[in-house]
């Protein structure tokens, strides 16, 4: 059989290009990624999920070519735990990890900031910024301000605020954007424990 695939784990939140198993902007989900194979006669990929400390797994995808899956059956507050076996074109797939020390990787969500201000396609000058969100459900961790490119995609990370959290937290932009469209959001983790969201995108100019 194929060898098992070599899952990513979550990356640092701060780095500009989120890698590994983390949550998404778009919704609830969990996003999933591994290493390509080297089999030439590689099939697909299968996708295990179980939310037990000792999982057993259940397929949760059929056959896949990619190499990530958004798993969008989840529920808040429940740690997720993953594996991913390989197939190839005879049928033949690789050991789970629960047979034989294959990779696993887990993540729980957690509810997403709710961004206050500035709002849905504001143009605003970059002086009087000040970014505003809740999350009244949220424990000890972080919040970061992240802010993208419209045109390119590319991160113009601001800043972040580590602090024991309130119903309502802010951040300005002491850095000054440059003019031009952008998407900001707000991530929320606790580090070390593979558990966050990150809240919607909202559109934002500066002028």
């Amino acid at each position: 059989p194929p060898s098992p695939p070599f899952l990513i784990p979550h990356g640092n939140d701060e780095d500009s290009v989120d890698v590994g198993i983390d949550a998404v902007s778009e919704g609830d989900w969990i996003y999933l990624e591994w290493r390509e194979n080297p089999e030439e006669d590689l099939a697909g990929y299968i996708v295990y999920r179980d939310s037990l400390p000792n999982p057993g797994f259940t397929p949760i995808s059929s056959l896949i070519q990619d190499t990530f899956y958004m798993d969008k059956n989840l529920t808040l507050g429940i740690r997720y735990y993953y594996t991913v076996t390989a197939v190839d074109t005879a049928g033949n797939e690789s050991n789970r990890a629960v047979l034989k020390g294959g990779d696993t990787l887990n993540y729980q969500l957690a509810s997403k900031p709710f961004l206050l201000s500035p709002l849905e396609g504001d143009s605003l000058p970059s002086s009087s910024i000040i970014f505003r969100w809740n999350l009244d459900s949220a424990s000890d961790g972080f919040f970061i301000v992240k802010a993208f490119s419209s045109v390119d995609g590319q991160l113009l990370q601001m800043g972040d605020v580590e602090e024991f959290f309130t119903p309502q937290s802010e951040y300005a932009d002491t850095l000054f954007l440059p003019q031009g469209s952008y998407r900001w959001r707000v991530d929320y983790g606790i580090t070390g424990q593979n558990l966050g969201s990150e809240s919607r995108l909202r559109d934002l100019t500066i002028k």
